[in-house]
């Protein structure tokens, strides 16, 4: 049977699927199915930036801050994310054998609807939605990270725009 569309994954994993040349996201939807998402190239790259956009745009304290350091108080709460979420520690989930995954969609395009509280994020397949949540500021930093460094990972060598992301690692403004 056809899962109802769209999903609520109970975890999602993202990875690079060399055979596609795609990045997958593979959502577990129940205990023994589930979906698999592909995201080409320039929809990664595209993402990035709009998240990377959305983040500094949206972000009241980099608003206030000095123009000429408002791209690293981005960077600091990007860090601060990241960071967040590698020294939590999380439980063990116990996990059945992989399942032979039976729906897979290629993501053609992406909404996101910012409020102030959380980002609406939604995947579709044309006119379909596909896989619907909502993420914190927090969730979203570590979403353009993990999609970043898989990005780079499978070598795709992603052209970044945003200013506090393609230099956040390598430059800083010291007062």
């Amino acid at each position: 049977m056809t899962p109802s569309l769209p999903v609520t994954a109970r975890e999602v994993d993202v990875s690079y699927d060399a055979v596609e040349d795609r990045i997958a996201l593979t959502c577990r939807i129940a205990a023994s199915d589930e979906l698999r998402l592909y995201m080409t190239r320039r929809l990664v790259e595209r993402l990035i930036n709009s998240l990377g956009g959305i983040l500094a745009n949206s972000s009241a304290l980099a608003q206030r801050a000095s123009p000429v350091v408002r791209s690293d108080v981005i960077m600091m709460e990007h860090h601060g994310a990241v960071a967040a979420a590698s020294a939590a520690p999380r439980p063990a989930i116990p996990r059945p054998a992989p399942p032979d995954i039976r729906y897979r969609y290629l993501i053609t395009d992406i909404n996101l609807n910012v409020r102030p509280s959380a980002f609406g994020v939604t995947f579709r397949e044309r006119q379909q939605d596909l896989l619907r949540f909502e993420a914190s500021r927090d969730d979203v930093h570590r979403l353009v990270d993990l999609l970043h460094r898989t990005a780079t990972h499978a070598g795709w060598k992603p052209q970044i725009d945003v200013n506090w992301l393609a230099t956040g690692a390598n430059e800083a403004v010291v007062n």
